[in-house]
């Protein structure tokens, strides 16, 4: 594979297969040839029939070298928005023509990530589920492990990955507070206590079922927290040839505006004695009030003047964000009574 990956590489350099580039206006852009996981091997060109000849060159002498086979059948060329010529091209370079959005490793592939058709096969396996379930069998509380263990975790591969629609999310919530309530009966049965109560943890009165509105905010802190940490990674390369890396948000943006020195580091401006924030003009009332609350949130940091900078969640002992956790801390503004003895009284 790594003889493969020298091969495409190497055309890359001689313009042979170009590849695509993240940021066509800058001059230094992120060029991106194949990606590869497993045995499985993206390979991406334009849609021209000389690089077509170049990749089937590489693709023949990497089988000859290796003594590799690559299957023909399972091979697929996806043309990216409108290719009018694909039949002929993909009888260059063979293997079938296949359209996008394209199932893999069980996402979808060149999907629009805010549709909400992505979703149907996620609420198709959670009916699937629902349908095997002998529910007369069943009492309430096997319907409520049943859905904090299987129906919960369906949904959630998908929403690491992808911004889940609040329709979606309503017609989850719709199958898990049936199923809870009358299992698989046709007969209505009345909800006796409101889903807003019950998708809450049980310390807090709740039933302890996934409140997906935050798992939501959770998942996504989560790639937020990966991005300040996995640095040289290729997705956040990716990330920041797209978007660039200058900040465009301040917490205190009217005492940057007043600050004398806009290009000072922290370690510039912070000594063991403490901050020293020297601004262009006098204050008043109001901005006086603001830079008090801005000094409040600095007295929390604890500042070390060697090493490489770095996050740190304040909310683990190591420092390491946790999606458990987080989503713990969101449901701690839960208006339910506090003081009852609710783990007592569902254990019992």
């Amino acid at each position: 594979m790594e003889g493969r990956n020298n091969m495409v590489k190497t055309s890359n350099v001689n313009r042979w297969v170009k590849g695509f580039e993240v940021d066509r206006n800058s001059a230094d852009s992120l060029k991106i040839t194949h990606l590869q996981y497993a045995d499985d091997t993206l390979i991406f060109c334009d849609a021209e029939e000389e690089q077509l000849r170049y990749l089937r060159i590489i693709l023949v002498l990497f089988e000859g070298i290796s003594g590799l086979h690559i299957y023909r059948r399972k091979s697929h060329i996806y043309p990216i928005d409108e290719v009018h010529n694909m039949e002929q091209l993909s009888l260059v370079v063979g293997g079938e023509v296949g359209s996008l959005p394209s199932i893999y490793l069980g996402m979808p592939l060149g999907a629009r990530s805010k549709s909400k058709e992505i979703w149907n096969s996620v609420i198709e396996k959670c009916v699937k589920k629902l349908s095997r379930w002998k529910t007369q069998y069943l009492s309430m509380g096997g319907r409520l492990v049943l859905i904090n263990s299987v129906l919960d975790s369906i949904p959630t591969y998908m929403m690491s990955l992808f911004p889940i629609p609040g329709g979606i999310i309503q017609r989850l919530d719709k199958l898990r507070r049936s199923f809870l309530w009358q299992g698989n009966k046709e007969k209505k049965v009345f909800h006796l206590v409101k889903w807003k109560s019950i998708i809450v943890m049980k310390r807090q009165g709740g039933l302890g079922i996934k409140n997906l509105k935050n798992q939501r905010k959770t998942l996504k802190m989560k790639w937020l927290w990966r991005y300040s940490q996995e640095l040289q990674t290729l997705w956040s390369k990716v990330i920041k040839a797209k978007y660039g890396e200058e900040n465009n948000w301040e917490l205190y943006p009217d005492m940057f505006g007043l600050a004398q020195d806009q290009q000072k580091t922290v370690a510039e401006t912070w000594s063991s004695q403490g901050w020293e924030l020297i601004l262009r003009r006098q204050l008043n009332d109001w901005e006086i009030v603001r830079l008090t609350d801005l000094y409040n949130k600095l007295e929390t940091f604890k500042g070390i003047q060697e090493g490489v900078d770095s996050f740190w969640w304040q909310r683990h002992d190591r420092g390491v964000y946790q999606v458990k956790a987080a989503y713990k801390i969101l449901n701690q503004n839960n208006p339910q009574i506090r003081d009852w003895p609710w783990k007592h009284i569902w254990k019992n």
